[in-house]
């Protein structure tokens, strides 16, 4: 049995002793912890646990009171540090929980999943839940520690090397970088990588050319224009004078040389003695990109699509031709990258004429490193993608890229603002500055949200409950992020439906179907302040994001072009996932700009042609040769550096020129190149394969 306890009885001068003591706690607010005296003197919860209750009557009002009033400040102050330490450990365990999901379960949002079967509301399957989730978008490399993986682009070897094959004209130094790959010959070897220009030995070129199938073909002048130029009848042809051009030509899995014969003419006064007085020779057909260089459009075109549709390293590039029996290593195909990348900003800028047209837009940004070969330093930079909105009617889906320092203000100012005004809707995510760049423009730029941005907040709060798979239906619907996410789900499901309507229909059917069930999820939340959680849990910060959020989370009502999520900038940025392992980082300003370039032209390609490379030729056969006749009418100058800078200030005057809409990837001239092309290429690739036969017969 149970002996009961006997209270120790106080004697009169223990109660004396405490209440003098309580009397002096009373007198002495200003001293010690919350007004009391110092720990010598304040009483605790075992002075006062033995006292019984005749002691306890026997005490004085004032001495209860001060008793009360010390142990409720007590009492309160340790609720607060338990609270304290109670979101702590939330938050511990919520990021525990979400490493275990990301570790060891599959990345999705799906209600189907997180409840690990068929338990979604409404009972549906996971085949029947909605398309539109995380897992389906490409990995952002700013979900990544950059600074371990080294994600980036072009940028091993920056050693600025002299064009293909050693040609001239150009100045080869490469101020703006180096090799990319760390130099340990000491600063005299790093002075000769960064001023290092390419010499041939004598021979070398016809031990390149040797094996090599030849194409021959003869350029003759017609009968008209000899007769305007000798008259009738008073030219003839001086064999002894034709001039052969042999230049490296590429069809897909096969390098060959052109072998191109130029007919001389003289008048028939002179046709007896071999003068060059008077003679005239057959213009060659095929453009001479650059000086005393052997590579043709189609060339430079095939190394460029491996490098950035393909996503291959240089070297490998590299190592590819030269198995084939041209040698043209990385450095060379670098400097032709930037060099060609000059002439090709008019073109760039004439595509944001056409996609600031639209006025329908979305916007994103990622992280990338640039490595300063100089300074031996690692910088983050980004890259901002501005791609025509996938909602839009459009047949000229437009893809920009653009390579910066940061993702301030400072980029959508320069670029929607500052060179050409934009006006319109923009998609983006929550950060701030598209909010900023709305109120400076004053709102003729319109922000609009991103629905799964919202939604993976809320999933993220699911994923760190621990036993979310075992909990009951009657469990889950006292969750609001469950119930939340479920109207969540009806949403991106309705949404689906208006596949193939036009802007007016989707607008009507989002406002009978979407938008209810988007109130649902928001009156959800409704009753929830964030500062109910703790500060950086997940479900303040889901919070957080709905309060800052929700006026542009709504505004895809307004047209029925603006799409609910920003998932379509997000996908452009899945070549980085590609380019993470072939290239850890860029190895200039200059190649992050180039590279930036080129895959604002590779983009937009992608979304009309597929015959990328033959796209680059068309470029390289038609546009440079226009840009570089305009371009001679304004004296740029010719070094690597100055030239790039001015040619890029420069292109802004195309803006509105609408003499480079044929350069344009869905122009009627480029498809009838892209079919002139393709038939040549048949046509070359049957007499190769004839010579070949008549080889092994």
């Amino acid at each position: 049995m149970q002996r009961r306890r006997r209270k120790k009885r106080a004697t009169a001068e223990e109660v004396k002793r405490f209440e003098e003591s309580m009397r002096s706690a009373a007198d002495s607010k200003d001293q010690g912890i919350n007004g009391t005296a110092g720990p010598e003197n304040r009483p605790c919860i075992t002075d006062f646990s033995w006292l019984d209750d005749a002691v306890l009557e026997s005490l004085s009002h004032d001495a209860l009171l001060s008793v009360s009033i010390r142990y409720r400040d007590i009492i309160t102050g340790m609720m607060e540090e338990r609270k304290e330490l109670t979101d702590a450990f939330l938050n511990l365990l919520e990021r525990n929980n979400i490493l275990l999901t990301d570790a060891f379960g599959r990345k999705s949002e799906r209600l189907a999943v997180l409840l690990g079967g068929s338990r979604a509301a409404g009972g549906r399957s996971p085949e029947e839940d909605d398309g539109n989730t995380g897992e389906d978008g490409p990995v952002k490399s700013s979900d990544r520690k950059t600074e371990e993986t080294g994600n980036g682009h072009d940028g091993q070897q920056e050693s600025g090397g002299s064009a293909d094959e050693g040609s001239t004209g150009q100045d080869s130094s490469t101020d703006e970088g180096g090799s990319g790959q760390n130099d340990s010959g000491g600063t005299e070897n790093e002075k000769n990588a960064r001023t290092w220009t390419p010499k041939r030995s004598i021979g070398c070129m016809g031990k390149q050319c040797k094996g090599l199938p030849v194409v021959e073909k003869v350029v003759e002048m017609s009968e008209e224009d000899l007769e305007k130029i000798f008259g009738k009848g008073n030219f003839c042809h001086q064999e002894s004078n034709d001039s052969v051009v042999i230049q490296y030509e590429y069809i897909p899995q096969t390098l060959y040389l052109r072998k191109t014969i130029l007919r001389s003419y003289v008048p028939v006064d002179d046709a007896d003695i071999c003068v060059q007085k008077g003679m005239v020779t057959a213009p060659n057909p095929v453009i001479r990109l650059r000086q005393n260089s052997r590579c043709t459009s189609s060339v430079v075109a095939h190394f460029m699509h491996e490098r950035y549709l393909l996503r291959l390293p240089w070297e490998r590039v590299s190592s590819d031709l030269k198995r084939n029996g041209l040698s043209l290593p990385p450095q060379m195909m670098e400097e032709n990258a930037r060099f060609y990348y000059g002439f090709f900003t008019a073109v760039i800028q004439r595509m944001w004429y056409w996609l600031f047209l639209t006025g329908h837009i979305q916007i994103d940004e990622t992280p990338v490193l640039m490595y300063d070969q100089v300074k031996k330093v690692l910088y983050r930079r980004y890259f901002w993608v501005f791609t025509v909105s996938e909602l839009y009617d459009t047949e000229k889906k437009v893809t920009i890229l653009v390579y910066a320092e940061g993702r301030d203000t400072g980029v959508l100012r320069k670029y929607l603002m500052q060179d050409h005004k934009y006006e319109g809707y923009a998609g983006s995510d929550g950060h701030d500055p598209y909010h900023i760049i709305e109120k400076e423009s004053g709102g003729t730029i319109r922000n609009t949200g991103c629905l799964n941005h919202f939604r993976t907040r809320l999933a993220r709060v699911l994923k760190a409950i621990p036993g979310l798979k075992k909990m009951t239906e009657e469990q889950l619907s006292r969750i609001p992020a469950y119930n939340a996410l479920s109207s969540l789900q009806v949403v991106f499901r309705e949404e689906k439906e208006t596949a193939g309507m036009s802007a007016e229909e989707r607008t009507a059917y989002r406002l009978k179907y979407v938008m209810p069930e988007l109130e649902k999820a928001f009156g959800v939340l409704a009753g929830l302040e964030a500062d109910d959680y703790g500060q950086g849990s997940l479900m303040h910060k889901a919070l957080t994001y709905r309060d800052n959020q929700q006026e542009y989370l709504k505004r895809f009502i307004e047209d029925g072009s603006i799409p609910l999520t920003n998932a379509n900038s997000e996908r452009k940025f899945a070549f980085l996932a590609l380019i993470r392992n072939v290239s850890r980082y860029f190895g200039s300003d200059t190649m992050g700009k180039t590279g930036a370039g080129w895959e604002s032209l590779t983009q937009t390609a992608k979304a009309h042609t597929d015959h990328v490379d033959i796209y680059f030729q068309y470029l390289l056969d038609k546009a440079v040769p226009f840009i570089r006749e305009e371009d001679s009418k304004k004296a740029v100058r010719h070094t690597a550096r100055s030239r790039l800078e001015e040619l890029e200030e420069r292109s802004l005057s195309y803006f509105n020129d609408g003499r480079m809409d044929p350069f344009m990837a869905w122009s009627p001239e480029y498809r009838a190149y892209e079919a002139e092309c393709l038939k040549e290429r048949r046509k070359t690739a049957e007499i190769l394969a004839r010579a070949r036969e008549e080889s092994f017969a």
